[in-house]
């Protein structure tokens, strides 16, 4: 009648109860780690060839850079010495070239269009520079300190550079004398 079941407290009596489903996850663990070692294996062995391959290529890039790098070397030096020993005739024909480059009629012009109906220039001191410029030294005649002025202010507008107005005095024939020191700069 009251067939009453015993609970088992020991439960190493019955094993086999859950041993088909351990085996079960078991395989599919092993398949599993298997598929997983595979599919690594064959990766590290691929890019064990492709790291073979671009340690090679990179041996013959580097190889290649020191024979550049070596070319460079020697090709400099080689420069050197020519520009060591060609120096003093490279010099001569820039000191020809930068002679004949510089443009007397523009810086004529220029400063004609800067001065003023009424003044005259009584003399003119060029001294060339190193660079592509004039150093400049002129003494104008002016009627009266505007015109003088108005002389200045055009030679800054036409772009010669450093104008100075050096000394003024005034003659007995009341023409006003000024010495005017300015930069001209080459147009090639």
């Amino acid at each position: 009648m009251n067939k009453i079941k015993r609970i088992s407290l020991e439960l190493a009596s019955h094993p086999l109860r859950n041993r088909r489903l351990f085996f079960i996850c078991l395989g599919v663990l092993v398949v599993f780690l298997v598929g997983l070692t595979a599919v690594s294996s064959n990766l590290y062995i691929k890019n064990g060839k492709k790291l073979g391959e671009n340690r090679s290529k990179i041996e013959v890039l580097e190889l290649k850079l020191r024979n550049i790098q070596r070319e460079e070397v020697r090709l400099t030096n080689q420069l050197s010495e020519e520009a060591s020993l060609n120096q003093p005739r490279i010099d001569l024909v820039n000191s020809i070239i930068r002679s004949k480059s510089f443009s007397w009629t523009s810086f004529l012009s220029d400063l004609e269009e800067a001065l003023p109906g009424r003044c005259y220039i009584v003399s003119l001191a060029p001294a060339p520079r190193q660079d592509l410029g004039m150093e400049v030294r002129i003494r104008v005649a002016s009627p009266n300190l505007d015109d003088l002025l108005l002389f200045y202010t055009r030679l800054g507008k036409l772009g010669f550079k450093n104008v100075l107005i050096r000394s003024e005095e005034q003659a007995a024939n009341g023409l006003l004398f000024a010495e005017v020191s300015f930069s001209y700069e080459r147009n090639i």
